[in-house]
């Protein structure tokens, strides 16, 4: 399935699901290395594809820079906030 790329101000109306979308506690160890790795990263021109899967819709992408990465919650430039389990993919 291919992600709909989508503007940052659109995610709120995303639901997004419960349950963590990676089933492998070695590809969340990835994804979270990924997600700190990419925080650290504080170049202004630098800005990450997040693939992120919604409840109801399916694939989306966003592209953006990521202020914070927590377990919880990933917090994205201009303070657009997704939860982090719903995070397939970081390009």
């Amino acid at each position: 399935m291919k992600a709909i790329e989508i503007k940052k101000k659109e995610l709120k109306k995303i639901k997004f699901p419960s349950k963590d979308v990676l089933d492998s506690p070695k590809k969340r160890r990835f994804r979270s290395l990924k997600l700190r790795s990419a925080m650290q990263d504080k170049s202004p021109n630098n800005r990450y594809q997040l693939i992120v899967k919604s409840k109801e819709r399916g694939l989306f992408a966003i592209t953006s820079r990521i202020l914070v990465a927590e377990n919880n919650y990933t917090i994205l430039h201009g303070g657009h906030v997704i939860p982090t389990k719903s995070i397939i993919k970081i390009k």
